[in-house]
């Protein structure tokens, strides 16, 4: 039996979470959930349980840090893996997502291929532990 995978993608702008979508479709045996924003994204880990999280870094009224650190305090979230995505590649913000415990950085634009590598590495990872 294939075991489905639930991904929370959580991103602000409507055509970036379609066009993320639309690259994950061709994935078998995934469901996506979508939220507009960290505060969206906290009510529906309150509510259903994911496998990954992969989210925009700049948004409001939560930003993807603060959705990240929130969720490494919350024992019930701590070890869901993270994707954090962003515009900034700046050191700075690749250095605060590895300090509050992201799993992987993707750097807007990327392709469908980065996120599938992403994505297969993070799941790997959380399968076998």
């Amino acid at each position: 039996m294939t075991e489905t995978f639930t991904i929370l993608l959580v991103e602000d702008s409507t055509l970036m979470r379609s066009l993320i979508r639309d690259m994950l479709r061709p994935v078998q045996h995934l469901t996506v959930i979508e939220a507009a924003n960290g505060a969206e994204a906290l009510d529906v880990l309150t509510r259903q349980r994911v496998d990954v999280v992969l989210s925009d870094w700049n948004m409001q009224p939560m930003n993807g840090l603060q959705l990240l650190q929130t969720m490494r305090s919350d024992p019930a979230l701590a070890s869901t893996p993270f994707i954090m995505m962003s515009g900034e590649q700046t050191p700075q913000t690749i250095s605060h997502s590895v300090a509050a415990g992201v799993a992987a950085f993707l750097t807007k634009p990327f392709g469908r291929d980065q996120l599938a590598r992403a994505l297969t590495r993070v799941i790997t990872a959380r399968s076998a532990a």
